[in-house]
């Protein structure tokens, strides 16, 4: 992921401070660190696209999710509208006809689909998200169904643009269809 250098922050996004006062900045990272003692490090599944790590891990009571974005693994492609989503999610498509509604569209299938449905947590457990955004203005739609998502309590947020997201099949790779990934949402929380 590259940031973007180019956008300024809104006043009520939380999210990465503005770039362009460090024009060369290439790559931004966070780490965690556990005190010392007692964990048990239990690996996630590996994806069942592109990445060839563990897309999450569990380390003592935290646990880390690496990042998805809204790909269906039976079309091996990005999902481009709410006609991709059969389940409840479609009702937020009512009265929405905008660009919005595909940044919504993609937003739902990467909560539900891409990470809650295949996570052995919930919602209720993760305490920061990040949100990779090749397209900042998406975050308006993003934020509602995180609402939803989370039962209006979203937690710590950290929004960051991109200018390109590097996900793939394995057994397609077809850049043409990942063109449309506008999103990775990436979690932490703690396992009760």
């Amino acid at each position: 992921l590259k940031g973007r250098a180019d956008w300024s922050p809104g006043g009520a996004v939380p999210c990465l401070h503005d770039l362009s006062v460090i024009p060369e900045v290439e790559l931004i990272f966070g780490a965690v660190a556990l005190a010392p003692g007692e964990y048990r490090v239990v690996k996630g599944e590996r994806m069942e696209f592109g990445v060839t790590y563990s897309d999450w891990g569990k380390a003592g009571p935290l646990f880390f999710f690496a990042g998805t974005g809204a790909l269906d693994p039976e079309k091996k492609r990005s999902i481009l509208s709410f006609a991709d989503i059969s389940d409840k999610g479609r009702w937020l498509a009512h009265g929405r006809i905008d660009d919005n509604q595909i940044a919504t569209a993609k937003a739902w299938f990467t909560y539900q689909r891409s990470i809650f449905a295949r996570m052995p947590f919930k919602p209720s457990q993760v305490v920061h998200q990040t949100v990779h955004l090749r397209n900042p203005s998406d975050w308006p739609a993003v934020e509602r169904v995180a609402q939803i998502v989370f039962e209006g309590r979203i937690p710590a947020t950290t929004v960051v643009p991109v200018d390109s997201m590097g996900f793939y099949f394995r057994d397609t790779p077809t850049p043409e269809l990942l063109e449309p990934l506008r999103m990775e949402i990436q979690l932490e929380g703690i396992v009760e």
